[in-house]
């Protein structure tokens, strides 16, 4: 007999996992319609800290109104599980894309960038801070011949919410010395002091991830372990697209890097100023196609848990 959650909800398949619970594909039985399904592990229900941090991703999603968030359809606990039904997406994650093809060319990366920063300028205007954003996190949605594709962000569960939520501020839930985010897109200041950071913290991760979508690689190179991915972060500076690609890329699109990846007091100060950036680069014959070059080995790259990932949770409605 299949699991029903909150006497609506018939749990299917797996869909992800995370250290603190799992998302499933369901069916609401009274709607009769799919739905993901994130549920909190059991073992952690009597945890207050974890279903603080629960409870507080369903109060952002709900007062963050974008299309580019998915929204929150129930949320609640029934007695014996804490969970939150979303909207079931159809499609991809972007690093499962990144993986399949490493790098996309300057016109399907714009797109994609834009649909990113216009997201983050919607969640910066309520106050939110997203604090994980990265490939894994982005949710490409199926667009056709009619509809371009849509992005979506994901995962709320370790983000910042700046007007606090009527249970303390999000900070009094990050403890001094706790890492909260996937270190290859985390700032130098979300290593330093996570519950002080700002939504510039998650321009530097637009910032790379963008990186990424064009070179297939990282602005702080390879390596496996935290510490080291932390010194380069603290102590190097970026690579250029030139340096990475061995090709010569737009003077205005290195400039925006550059920016994306300075001291946050300099650098690109609201996600709308980003964007005007990224539109401003060139497109077309001045950027160079992803076959002019070869990108650097995906696996480094991913966004597993091992060394990279240092959430609370991975768990995401996609």
């Amino acid at each position: 007999m299949k699991r029903i959650v909150a006497g609506r909800y018939e749990l299917g398949e797996v869909l992800g996992k995370g250290a603190t619970g799992q998302v499933f594909a369901a069916r609401d039985i009274e709607e009769g319609h799919e739905v993901a399904l994130k549920i909190l592990d059991p073992s952690l229900a009597g945890d207050e800290n974890f279903v603080a941090r629960f409870k507080r991703e369903v109060r952002i999603l709900q007062g963050v109104a974008s299309r580019s968030v998915v929204p929150i359809l129930s949320a609640g606990w029934d007695g014996k599980t804490f969970f939150i039904a979303y909207e079931r997406l159809y499609g991809e994650t972007l690093d499962k894309r990144l993986r399949r093809v490493a790098r996309l060319p300057m016109s399907e990366a714009r797109p994609l960038v834009r649909q990113l920063l216009k997201a983050l300028a919607a969640t910066h205007e309520v106050g939110v801070i997203h604090r994980d954003v990265k490939p894994a996190n982005i949710f490409l949605e199926g667009g056709d011949a009619r509809k371009a594709e849509r992005l979506r962000l994901l995962d709320f569960g370790i983000s910042k919410w700046e007007a606090g939520d009527g249970h303390g501020t999000l900070s009094a839930l990050t403890r001094t010395g706790d890492v909260l985010g996937t270190c290859r897109y985390m700032a130098p200041e979300q290593f330093e002091n996570p519950a002080d950071v700002d939504g510039r913290a998650d321009l530097f991760a637009a910032g790379a991830v963008a990186f990424r979508i064009l070179t297939g690689a990282m602005p702080y190179g390879g390596g496996d372990s935290l510490a080291l991915i932390m010194t380069n972060v603290l102590t190097l500076p970026p690579r250029t697209l030139q340096t990475v690609t061995g090709v010569s890329w737009p003077t205005s699109l290195e400039d925006f890097f550059t920016r994306a990846f300075v001291h946050r007091d300099e650098r690109f100060g609201s996600a709308s100023e980003m964007l005007d950036a990224w539109m401003d680069a060139p497109t077309g014959s001045d950027v160079p196609e992803p076959s002019s070059f070869q990108p650097e080995p995906l696996a480094q790259y991913a966004d597993s848990a091992s060394g990279n990932d240092t959430r609370s949770d991975s768990t995401h409605p996609a």
